[in-house]
């Protein structure tokens, strides 16, 4: 390998771990925000779509830290 070679593959190598680092910070605000919405107080016979967020909020949550899990 040559080092325009080099070069370009550290290239392509820089890109990809900006890519990384703003797709994390998207899932960072993503679970933030998700945490947020299940903290939420409501009634459930009263208030049946401010629960269905809290309970979307809580099973979107166990799913990502499954999926993460799934990873390591």
């Amino acid at each position: 390998m040559n080092k325009h070679e080099f070069r370009i593959l550290e290239h392509e190598n820089m890109q990809l771990r900006s890519q990384i680092f703003y797709l994390n910070g998207i899932l960072d605000k993503i679970e933030d925000w998700l945490e947020g919405e299940s903290t939420l107080k409501c009634n459930p016979d009263t208030e049946p779509m401010v629960f269905g967020r809290v309970s979307c909020a809580d099973i979107l949550l166990e799913q990502i830290k499954k999926w993460e899990s799934e990873d390591e």
